[in-house]
């Protein structure tokens, strides 16, 4: 429990999720990318080549999907792997234990989830989280054809139906009019909330950083658009993988100041001490963040507002990190390893 620190994945911090769980006066929000969790059954329309069991694969037309593949391990993993529901199983079983380990077993209230392949895998996770009591479950399939969707849990109805946003991508060339429409779009989910309040959340997975900057900038565009069109009294926050490194938060300001005109951003007014939620080669970002309308703020007029000291990155699970400190990706052969990010957490409570 607490804060993951800048220094060899060391626990910072004292903040215990969910001390206010079972009040009225507090919601409590995590969203978490969970990598790759994909069902074992071929899905139609989805390049789901790899997560397959090996009964499914052998054929001609498999073996020239897995060609397809940009690397020869990736092209190996495509051909090879048995992604049986042994392997699917233990996977769920380790998102399970991390996600029940927040609040006394019970899990944060909303959920946003990421790379999730369809509602089938999603209501299979929500099964072995019977103390979270999800009554919320929402997966829009996306436009994405690797079938890594968006999704959300929730112990709170829905008031209106779910909705998958396009992002209104504007092509600068030729590659740009090819890919932009594979992107997923941004999941909009809106929630009744105990108190008869209601709260809009957005769920997002934006362009990985192997795309251009400004994929990720038309990206926040969409959303901050999405966000003006809600009446102006609607509370909202948004959750996901956002994909902004901090060296390109950094040059860019991304987080900072295109998110940060209209939204509070969960690692820049708490989290002081942590590191991060995903390391490559050795570097630590915020890929993953909750962002919470301004109105949450000290100075907003909604009767809610953020608890900046909740804002943490659980490590609360002995499947999470490396040797070395750092997410462990799942590997059914090893002890450790769930997914390649950590989870982010926080919580709105009543002025």
């Amino acid at each position: 429990q607490g804060r993951i620190c800048a220094r060899s994945g060391a626990s910072c911090g004292s903040y215990r999720h969910g001390n206010r769980l079972h009040s009225p006066h507090a919601v409590s929000i995590m969203s978490y990318n969970m990598e790759n969790l994909f069902d074992t059954l071929p899905d139609l329309g989805t390049e789901d080549y790899t997560f397959l069991p090996l009964k499914f694969k052998g054929t001609p037309q498999h073996r020239l999907n897995c060609a397809k593949q940009d690397s020869l391990s990736r092209q190996k993993e495509c051909l090879e792997g048995d992604w049986s529901d042994e392997k699917l199983n233990r996977k769920l079983d380790r998102l399970a234990d991390v996600i029940q380990r927040i609040n006394g077993g019970r899990g944060p209230d909303i959920l946003v989830v990421v790379e999730v392949e369809n509602l089938n895998v999603l209501k299979q996770l929500n099964r072995r989280l019977k103390k979270s009591d999800y009554q919320t479950e929402v997966l829009i399939e996306g436009f994405d054809p690797r079938g890594i969707d968006i999704g959300v849990l929730s112990r709170f109805p829905q008031f209106e139906p779910a909705k998958l946003h396009r992002i209104a991508f504007k092509p600068k060339n030729e590659e740009d009019k090819v890919w932009m429409p594979r992107s997923r779009g941004i999941l909009q989910v809106n929630l009744k909330l105990p108190s008869g309040d209601d709260l809009t959340v957005f769920g997002v997975h934006f362009p990985s950083q192997h795309n251009p900057t400004y994929w990720r900038e038309q990206s926040i565009d969409s959303l901050n658009q999405l966000l003006a069109q809600l009446p102006e009294n609607r509370m909202a926050v948004a959750g996901g993988d956002f994909n902004i490194s901090a060296e390109e938060d950094f040059k860019t300001g991304l987080f900072r100041e295109r998110l940060g005109q209209h939204w509070l951003v969960s690692h820049y007014i708490g989290c002081g001490d942590c590191a991060g939620t995903h390391n490559y080669r050795g570097r630590w970002s915020f890929l993953d963040a909750i962002l919470f309308k301004k109105s949450f703020g000290p100075e907003g007029k909604i009767s809610w507002r953020v608890n900046e000291k909740s804002i943490s990155v659980p490590r609360v699970s002995r499947y999470q990190f490396s040797p070395y400190g750092t997410p462990a990706r799942f590997d059914e052969l090893s002890p450790v390893g769930v997914s390649d990010h950590l989870p982010i957490y926080g919580e709105i409570i009543r002025r």
